[in-house]
């Protein structure tokens, strides 16, 4: 399982011709189970205006495995906010819940953000994933 980021899948449901968007179409085609948190589709969805192009995004992402948050989640989050402040980093707090949620269920996540490396860096517990051959 694999949890895509926002910053990917506003790229995949514009049909960006990038090089994330391409692997995210080789994952999906692979029969990878793909992930999104509920923080991840509030980021992804909430700025579309088309209603048409709205009931499909919906569509598609309720279709991925949705991970949910709990009280754990979000205290973890905090946890994770505070040790990047801590060496000096300031974080949004919804990277910090995407990326709880990601380290309670040891799963990798996909993404452009780079606030996710650091993240990643700082807890050492953050999966990042990097593309591989299926």
């Amino acid at each position: 399982m694999i949890v895509i980021d926002s910053s990917i899948l506003i790229d995949f449901f514009e049909n960006e011709n990038k090089k994330e968007v391409k692997i995210l179409r080789d994952l999906i085609n692979s029969n990878v189970e793909i992930a999104v948190t509920s923080v991840i589709i509030l980021e992804t969805i909430s700025g579309e205006r088309d209603l048409k192009k709205y009931k499909e995004i919906k569509e598609t992402l309720e279709s991925f495995t949705l991970i949910k948050v709990d009280h754990d989640t979000i205290m973890l989050a905090i946890e994770i906010y505070r040790a990047c402040e801590d060496v000096g980093k300031t974080m949004k707090y919804m990277d910090c819940m995407i990326a709880s949620s990601c380290i309670e269920n040891d799963v990798e996540i996909f993404a452009e953000d780079k606030h996710f490396d650091i993240i990643a860096e700082v807890t050492g517990r953050l999966k990042i994933y990097r593309s591989r051959p299926f």
